[in-house]
């Protein structure tokens, strides 16, 4: 083995090879991201759409007068959560006092039954945005990283 002293072994990296491994590490924060911000987006039509339309209470539109949004999500820092909420069911969650003085029971929406349909459709929700959203993110960055940015 006296012989093999002077020996080297070494890797050379194609610079597309490498560009690539880089890239994909950049995007997964942001896949992360959009994957919660879709499921946030299609969270708060389905509260709208299954229980502010008359179900739970009425809303008529999804801005009020002054054109705050009624329904909205936001994703958690460092893109680990996504909350789903809407303002005026603020007010009949837990309940209220009403004028009479009477207390009307709480609706329990977005803690009980919001909730469970969330359960039920977020597999649902993450299929489709691997059907249509991740598709498109890897096809931009398969471009961008033939096309050497």
């Amino acid at each position: 083995m006296a012989g093999m002293k002077n020996v080297k072994y070494g890797i050379e990296f194609n610079p597309g090879t490498f560009d690539s491994v880089t890239q994909i590490g950049r995007i997964l924060p942001e896949v992360r991201a959009r994957a919660l911000g879709w499921v946030g987006a299609r969270g708060a039509e389905l509260l709208y759409d299954s229980f502010l339309r008359g179900q739970a209470i009425f809303l008529r539109s999804k801005r009020d007068r002054k054109g705050r949004r009624t329904v909205s999500y936001s994703v958690g820092s460092r893109a680990e959560t996504v909350s789903i909420s809407s303002y005026p069911m603020n007010l009949f969650e837990y309940g209220r006092k009403l004028r009479s003085g009477r207390r009307e029971s709480g609706k329990h929406v977005i803690t009980g039954k919001f909730r469970a349909l969330m359960n039920s459709k977020l597999q649902t929700l993450v299929d489709a945005f691997d059907a249509k959203a991740l598709d498109e993110i890897i096809a931009n960055v398969e471009k961008d990283i033939t096309s050497g940015k």
